[in-house]
């Protein structure tokens, strides 16, 4: 029998790295601040840069997980399940193009949530992942129009009738003043980048509904 899933933590806010919107220092400096900032386990960093060769991904990724241990939030890596169990990540993302779901899952184990990359509202409920991230919902990226959040609601409608139902994030343009609305229109949290690096990101888990309360 194969073996059950065991419970993972749900969280509500995926922040991708970028080096092209800031340089390593300046990023752990603002997600160490963040994720003191949140909720415990509502936060998954994404190590993304595909451009840094392994060494320097797994380099960067130590100090991610470092940021991330420091206030009880998760690790995720972007399309290198080799490096995710390197690192001991909590979950693993996937690329629209990746690795089959299924093919991730006997990789990376049971335990590790699984994201997939998605630009289809229609085709959310295709990928037998924990999460699916949808974009850009409010702007523009890598050449693509925005979906709009009218999308997000769409994606819900198709979630509603499948058999599995994965949390459903928004990404593309998300920042604290958009946030609310892309919840709204039914997404389960959001995904963001720039609005990360903000010099008050409290405004955005607000927002969100993840702020930390002592």
């Amino acid at each position: 029998m194969p073996a059950e899933r065991q419970p993972t933590p749900s969280p509500r806010l995926l922040v991708f790295t970028s080096l092209e919107r800031a340089a390593r220092e300046v990023m752990l400096r603002q997600f160490a601040r963040l994720s003191q900032l949140a909720r415990k386990q509502s936060v998954l960093f994404v190590l993304r840069d595909y451009e840094l060769s392994a060494r320097e991904r797994v380099k960067f990724g130590r100090e991610l997980l470092q940021v991330a241990r420091g206030g009880e939030q998760l690790l995720a890596v972007a399309d290198r399940a080799d490096i995710a169990l390197l690192l001991d990540a909590d979950a693993l993302h996937l690329p629209e193009r990746g690795l089959d779901a299924r093919d991730a899952r006997r990789l990376v184990g049971e335990r590790r949530l699984l994201s997939r990359a998605c630009h289809d509202p229609e085709r959310v409920a295709d990928h037998a992942c924990d999460l699916v991230v949808l974009s850009p919902i409010v702007a523009a990226r890598k050449g693509n129009a925005p979906l709009g959040v009218e999308a997000l609601a769409r994606a819900r409608r198709r979630l509603a009738l499948a058999a599995q139902q994965p949390l459903l994030f928004a990404l593309g343009g998300v920042s604290a003043e958009t946030a609310e609305a892309c919840l709204r229109a039914g997404a389960d949290g959001v995904a963001v980048i720039g609005a990360a690096l903000v010099d008050d990101p409290l405004s955005l888990l607000l927002a969100i509904g993840i702020e930390r309360k002592n």
